[in-house]
């Protein structure tokens, strides 16, 4: 980070102007990860789906840029990015916790990304010694690549979640039977109807 503003010297120097003599200097560092819509576990295959709950992480050092909404509909026909969150500390090491907790603090739930595949990736002893190659990730390191039955098992949690949370909000205010008489709800699992995990119904 130089806390230089590239845009107006860009546009200085293109109208005749000349670049400081003096070398800006450093200011901390700053690390950028891609939110993608993609399967780490599959090769990093798009994804596609609604954008049922988000949250963007906050706090000091942190920025996020992003398009994501709540109802957003996730092609598999463009351009995977979906947002770039930004980290920025006093020095490298601060940057990447500060990374990785904001990671860890970004929900999105009704689109696979590669969220947790990157938290991964910077708690991995390659990039906190910053000795990662262009190769790390051919190799499948296991400390650096999303294992497989991991990510399964996040991507059906994240299934049941969507599921029930949007049963739950089509039945807001709806009435159950029992005993034979009609009563209000009384929590989010009475409206979830006659749904249940792993199948079956209820009479």
């Amino acid at each position: 980070m130089f806390g230089i503003d590239l845009v107006r010297w860009q546009l200085e120097t293109a109208a005749g102007g000349k670049l400081p003599d003096v070398a800006p200097t450093p200011r901390g560092h700053a690390i950028e990860c891609r939110v993608c819509a993609e399967d780490p576990s599959r090769g990093f295959l798009p994804t596609a789906g609604t954008v049922h709950r988000l949250e963007h992480p906050s706090g000091p050092g942190i920025r996020v840029d992003s398009c994501l909404y709540e109802g957003l509909e996730i092609p598999v026909a463009y351009d995977s990015l979906l947002a770039k969150v930004i980290a920025w500390g006093p020095d490298r090491e601060q940057a990447r916790r500060r990374m990785i907790g904001a990671l860890e603090r970004f929900v999105l739930l009704g689109v696979r990304t590669n969220v947790e595949f990157l938290a991964e990736l910077l708690a991995s002893a390659a990039f906190k010694s910053a000795t990662f190659t262009t190769s790390t990730l051919d190799r499948r390191d296991p400390a650096v690549t999303a294992d497989a039955t991991a990510s399964s098992a996040h991507e059906e949690n994240i299934a049941i979640a969507t599921a029930a949370a949007a049963l739950a909000a089509s039945n807001v205010g709806a009435a159950v039977v029992g005993s034979g008489a009609a009563r209000a709800t009384s929590g989010p699992w009475e409206r979830l109807g006659a749904w249940r995990l792993g199948g079956g119904s209820r009479s």
